[in-house]
C-alpha cells in the first residue's frame, strides 16, 4: 500500500497537524505501507522531525507570498502561501507516478477545490479537519474534536459516499497513551504538588513565560513545575532564564510525546487542540487556554461538561488561582 500525507507545520500553523499525521503514519507503516509526506517549507516546518521518524519527505516550493484567494471568509488560505491550484499542481508533480492507495490531507488551507484536482491521482482521499462547514470531496473524513455536530450535519458538506468518523473516540493519539491509560489512569485529587506546563509547539503569545511568572510567586513556590517548550518556540531563552530562577522547575524541549510526564502530573496547564485529548485520555485535570479561534467550539463544550477548567484566552491574560 502506498500512502501520502499532505500536511504543513509552521510558526503560524503550529505543529499539531504534523504530529497527529506522524501518529497515523506509524500505524500504516506497522502494516507494511510505503509512506511519503508532502510539505511546504514554511518557517517552523517539521520536515526534519518527519525524516527522523524514517518517513520520506517531499518539500514543495518555498513561497513568501500572501495568498489572496478567498475561502468562506476565513484567513486560513493565507497560511498556505500560494493558491490551492498551484499547491495542487506541485503536489501532483510529486505523486503522479506513484499510484497511491491513500492521499491524506490535514490542512486548513485546502478544501474540495484542491481535492477535486487530486482525486484521479489516488484511489482514496482522506481528510482530517476540525473546522465546521467546509466542503470536501473525499472517501473518508475525520474530525476527532468534541462537537455538537452529528454525522447527518456533515453530510451537507461532504461527498455523498464519504464515510465519516466523528468525535474523540477517533483521536489520533500515539500508543503510549493507550498503554499508560491502563496503568496510570488518575483519580481526582484535591492536592496539587506537581504541575505540567505545556503550550504547544509555538506558543506565539508566550503564555509559558506568563504562567511561570505566576507560579514563581511565594504562594506557589512549593510546587514542582515541569515546563515543556516546543520546537518552534521563539522565546526559548527568556523561558530558560525564568526556569533557572525558579526552584524545583525543570525544562523539557522538543518532545513529540508528553505521555510519561502527564502520567505523573496532578495538574496540567495547556492549550486546546490535540493535547486536550492527551490530557483527557490520562484523566489529568487541566487549566486550558483557548489560543485560537478554531479551538473555541470544542473548548466551550468541554468547559460546559466540566471536563476542563478555563484559564482564559490570550487576549487579556491575568493571574489565576490554582
Amino acid at each position: 500500500m502506498k500512502v501520502a500525507f499532505r500536511v504543513d507545520a509552521s510558526n503560524a500553523i503550529g505543529t499539531g497537524h504534523v504530529i497527529r499525521c506522524i501518529t497515523l503514519a506509524k500505524l500504516f507503516k506497522e502494516r507494511g505501507a510505503d509512506i511519503q509526506f508532502i510539505c511546504r517549507p514554511h518557517e517552523g516546518n517539521l520536515s526534519e522531525l518527519i525524516r527522523k521518524n524514517d518517513f520520506n519527505t517531499k518539500l514543495l516550493s518555498q513561497s513568501n507570498t500572501v495568498n489572496k484567494e478567498k475561502n468562506s471568509g476565513d484567513n486560513y488560505l493565507n497560511l498556505l502561501g500560494v493558491s490551492q491550484t498551484r499547491d495542487a499542481e506541485e503536489t501532483i508533480e510529486s505523486i503522479k507516478n506513484q499510484k497511491l492507495d491513500w492521499l491524506i490531507i490535514d490542512n486548513y488551507a485546502l478544501d474540495y477545490k484542491w481535492e477535486s484536482l487530486l482525486s484521479s491521482y489516488s484511489k482514496n482521499l482522506m481528510v482530517i479537519d476540525d473546522l465546521p462547514s467546509r466542503k470536501h470531496t473525499c472517501n473518508l473524513f475525520l474530525n476527532h474534536n468534541y462537537t455538537k455536530s452529528t454525522i447527518k450535519d456533515y453530510k451537507n458538506f461532504l461527498s455523498k459516499d464519504s464515510k465519516i468518523l466523528l468525535g474523540p473516540k477517533y483521536a489520533l493519539l500515539s500508543s503510549e497513551y493507550t498503554n499508560l491509560r491502563k496503568k496510570f489512569l488518575k483519580h481526582p485529587t484535591n492536592k496539587i504538588s506537581n504541575i505540567l506546563l505545556s503550550l504547544g509547539g509555538s506558543d506565539n503569545e508566550n503564555i509559558t513565560s506568563f504562567v511561570i511568572d505566576v507560579l514563581s510567586e511565594t504562594e506557589f513556590s512549593h510546587l514542582k513545575l515541569n515546563v515543556v517548550i516546543g520546537m518552534n518556540n521563539k522565546n526559548r531563552d527568556i523561558i530558560l532564564q525564568k526556569v533557572n530562577k525558579r526552584a524545583n522547575t525543570f525544562i523539557h524541549e522538543g518532545l513529540t510525546n508528553i505521555a510519561s510526564l502527564l502520567a505523573n502530573t496532578d495538574l496540567c496547564i495547556g492549550a486546546g487542540g490535540l493535547s486536550t485529548w492527551e490530557r483527557i485520555c490520562l484523566a489529568v485535570p487541566s487549566l486550558v487556554f483557548c489560543v485560537s479561534q478554531n479551538q473555541k467550539p470544542a473548548f466551550e463544550l468541554l468547559l460546559k461538561e466540566n471536563l476542563i477548567q478555563s484559564a482564559g484566552t490570550t487576549i487579556n491574560l491575568s493571574k489565576v488561582k490554582l
